[in-house]
This record gives C-alpha cells, structure tokens and sequence, in this order.
C-alpha cells in the first residue's frame, strides 16, 4: 500500500528539519557555547545566577534553529518545488558560513578573499545536498551535535561550576598566638604595567603620578614584583590562594574553595568589591554592587560575539572591553564621602565618574569594631580607555585600531591617560584612610593583576606579548603598607603574586590552614632564585 502523501510530507519537513539543526549547531551552538564554556568570567561579572545562564543556553540552542527552520517552512507555501529550493539554498548559505569560521582557522585568508572562497563552498555544498542523498541523510545524524554541545557546555566546560556551584568554600585560617588582627585593605587594579608609572629614573613619576608617588613613599615598594598570568581568572586566583594556577578553571569558590575570604572568614568581617572572579562563597560575603546585569545584556552580548565569530575577518575588539564597571551616576549612588574643600582636586567633578564598585569600596572605609578586610578589584586602568586624567569622559569607536604605524602609540596614550585618573582614586582612597582614622593601623595592599604590551607586533597580555615585552605583562607595581608604618622603603626581592596571601596573612595574624607556593615577606629573601 502507498505512504499517505501527508505522511511522506511529513517525514520529509522532519528530516529537513534535523538538516538545519545539525548546520545551526555547528554555525551557532558550537561555536558561542565554546567560547562561552571557556569564559567562567563573563557571567560572573555580570552576576548571572544559573537560571539565566540555562535560559541563555536554551536561547542559544533553539532561536537561531527555529528561526532558520520557520525561514525555510514559509517556502511550502509557494508548493513543494520552492520548499525544497528554499531547503537547499538555506543548506547551502549555513554551509558557507561553516567555511567563514573554518577557514579562518586553517587558512591565512580574510575579508573579501574569504568570503568569495566560503560562498563557492556554499555552493557546492548546495549542489551536493541536491543531487546525493548522503551528504542530507550525514547531516540528519549530526543533529544530535547541539545536544551533546549543550552537555558539554553544562557538565565538563569551566563555566560548569557557575552553573552548577558545588561546595561553599575552604576552612577559615586561626589567629598565629595572640596576633593582633588590623584593619586590611587591599586594592587590585587590572592591566597596570609597572613601567607606565615610572620615569625615566627609574622612579615613580611623581609628576604625573602624584598618588602612586605618595602611596610608594608611606609603603614598601616590591620593585621586583611579577604576575604569574596575563589573563585575570588566572591571575587573581594565584594571588588570593598562594598557589600556582593548575589548570584552566572557573575563578569560582567551588574551584578556589581555599582562598583569603574563607581564610580570613572566621577571624575578619568580609567586604568584597570582585568584578570578574566570586571567590569569596556566599557564607563569607555578599557583593551588593553590581554592573550592567539581567538576561538582556547576557544575550546583547553573546550577540555581539556571534559576529565576531562568525565574521569574515578577525576582531580587533579585547572581549573583555564589555566588562566596563558603571559609574557611579549610572548605577544609582550616592557619593561616598563629602567632598573635600581642596581647590587642588575638583572630586566633586569626578564623583559621577567613579565607577560604582569603587564608590561601594569608599564607603565602606570606616572603623570597625571587629576586624576588617576590605577588598576591591577594579577594572582600572584597563581598557576600555574612556576617561582622561581630570575624570573627564569621552567616547571613542568600539572598533579602533590598535595595531598598525600611529595606532599602537594611539593606545598606549589612552591607557595612560586612563591611568592619570586611576592616580586621582588611589589619592581618593587614601584620602579616605586619613579621613576615617584608618591609615595608620591599617594594612594596605595596592597591585594590579597583569600588565599590558604596547609593543607594535605583540600587543596584549598573551603569550606572544609575554615574549616580547615581560617587562611590560610581567612586571606590576606593589605596595605594601605596614600597621603604623611611616617611611617607604624599596625592596627589590624576587617577588611573585603567590607571594601576596602568605605576605597579608603573616601581617594580619592570621595562619592559613593550607600549605602554600608563596612566601611571605616577613621571611628572608629567596637567594637562590626559587620558590
């Protein structure tokens, strides 16, 4: 007996269906939920909770597909003969855009070149669909790639602890005999190289620099002191554990579950400002501030991702350029502290640009009566390059070059203009040390987490620009100021970031319940070199 037609109808419009799941998956799915897998930091920066994370997944996986799929369907109308050219041309166009992203990772071409190649792929692909039945019936067995993409991403990616968070961090440190436990206040800048605060001696450069000049005159300056990592969901763990990244992992309390916070926890109140790490569990701190955060810019963003994946020719924007903290104006607040009758320092001005993490940090600045640690990584003087030395801010285009004769020289000056006024919130903050009464009792630590090449050729924080220029990634600036201390002092130890939890530990009277890479400053120097 013959098939119902509508049967056969059916089966075909199933089968075309799963055609267009297989080709969506590997033109959408795979390539977001790779790149997503591997970026832990851009939901924890925007504070995105599991559920957000599933429906953006489920968004991902779904909408380009039915979108796609209800394209194709609306050719049934004009009867079977348009549906399955439409079938074979929408085959044929995902098929090219398959070649985009492949033969940009396996050949030199890009732009326009690449593109007449991808579109004689797409169609040859096209023709191939039509005459054979394999190449349709191989792609209906792929469709089963999306799912096994999504598991990925959900059970075995680093992004899988933020979804799925296990545990609620490690033991907390006890007090080393009758220490007593000051104030701590830590201050991490982001992509600070040491070289852009110094001068030609050698020296802070006090005249641009007024503020990291002041602070390295009160403190010890660990001139010799390096990053273990170019890239911060690297870096900040080491810095905060003691211990040498191991493998590439969510910067998440469920994978650092020893780390200062939980040390810290049961001997010190927790304030913490993170911005693109939460290492400190919910049983230690809550983090009330927060950027740009919502279903909305989860998806507005892994949109602008899409077309730098999918795109003919490579993006010369840093993703973590959306990672701009809100100003305080923009986030709702109100400024942290009066302001100051100084003529010299207009922070009246300036009090609408502060980012809204760092006001937060300001205003918690205060006595206690139970020890403190106050923490704080800002996203400063990293790009985004968008404010001058007065506090002033300016728009720039997203997609500005930064490789290239002038355009190098270009970046570097916005990212030292920037610095000039990541100085002016370094003298805010010890401004409001003084002003609180806490400066002098207080232990505080100022570093940045990497630096940054403007090297022509190697520019950036990877290994590349580690290469070229470790003077530049490498090398940050690190102040540490003493309980009561009052002079600066140099030391040019061999210092590394898992150095900076045994040195705050050691000074805060705290031991840490876990065995570390780092030293501590109190100990001798290392003279042979290593660890």
């Amino acid at each position: 007996m013959a098939e119902p037609r509508w049967d056969r109808g059916w089966r075909a419009e199933l089968g075309r269906l799963l055609e267009i799941v297989a080709l969506v998956g590997l033109v959408v799915t795979q390539p977001l939920l790779d790149v997503l897998g591997r970026s832990p930091d851009f939901f924890l920066f925007h504070r995105a909770d599991p559920a957000q994370i599933l429906l953006l997944v489920a968004l991902v996986a779904v909408l380009p597909t039915l979108a796609v799929a209800l394209l194709g369907a609306l050719g049934r109308l004009a009867g079977r003969t348009a549906r399955a050219i439409t079938h074979t041309g929408l085959v044929g166009l995902l098929v090219a855009a398959l070649a985009v992203q492949v033969g940009r990772h396996v050949t030199p071409l890009r732009g326009v070149p690449l593109l007449l190649v991808a579109v004689l792929v797409g169609a040859a692909g096209a023709g191939a669909h039509r005459r054979w039945r394999a190449p349709g019936l191989v792609l209906r067995l792929a469709a089963a790639g999306p799912v096994a993409f999504v598991a990925l991403f959900l059970l075995v990616s680093p992004t899988s602890a933020v979804v799925l968070p296990r545990g609620d961090g490690g033991a907390a440190g006890t007090a080393q005999g009758s220490a007593v436990h000051p104030p701590v206040v830590m201050l991490i800048l982001d992509e600070l190289p040491l070289v852009s605060l110094l001068g030609t001696d050698g020296r802070i450069d006090a005249g641009r620099y007024p503020h990291f000049a002041e602070l390295a005159g009160g403190s010890t300056w660990y001139r010799n002191s390096t990053g273990v990592s170019g890239w911060t969901p690297n870096a900040l763990p080491a810095m905060l554990t003691g211990r040498y990244p191991a493998r590439p992992v969510a910067p998440h309390y469920s994978q650092y579950p020893d780390n200062i916070f939980t040390a810290f926890g049961g001997l010190y109140d927790i304030r913490a400002e993170e911005s693109i790490t939460r290492l400190c569990p919910p049983s230690r701190c809550e983090q009330p501030v927060t950027p740009e955060q919502g279903l909305g810019v989860l998806v507005r963003e892994t949109g602008k991702l899409l077309g730098r994946v999918a795109g003919p020719t490579e993006s010369t924007v840093d993703p973590e350029d959306s990672y701009r903290e809100q100003t305080r104006a923009e986030a709702g607040l109100d400024a942290a502290e009066p302001v100051p009758a100084d003529p010299k320092f207009r922070w009246d001005s300036l009090d609408d640009n502060q980012p809204a993490r760092f006001t937060s940090f300001l205003a918690g600045l205060k006595p206690t009566t139970r020890p403190t640690l106050h923490f704080l990584h800002l996203l400063m003087p990293h790009s985004p390059w968008a404010y001058l030395p007065s506090g002033a801010r300016y728009d720039a285009p997203e997609d500005l070059p930064n490789d290239g004769a002038g355009w190098v020289d270009l970046a570097r000056q916005r990212h030292l203009a920037q610095l000039g006024y990541t100085d002016r919130l370094i003298g805010e903050t010890l401004r409001t040390l003084r002003a609180n009464g806490l400066y002098d009792q207080a232990l505080v630590v100022v570093t940045a987490d990497h630096g940054v090449s403007f090297r022509p050729g190697a520019q950036g924080r990877g290994m590349d620009a580690i290469k070229a220029a470790a003077g530049e990634v490498a090398w940050v600036p690190t102040f540490v100021k003493e309980p009561r201390q009052q002079t600066g002092r140099v030391d040019d130890r061999n210092w590394e970031h898992v150095d900076l939890l045994p040195t705050v530990a050691d000074e805060a009277g705290v031991r840490l319940p876990w065995r570390v890479d780092g030293r501590s400053a109190r100990q001798a120097p290392r003279t042979d070199g290593t660890k």
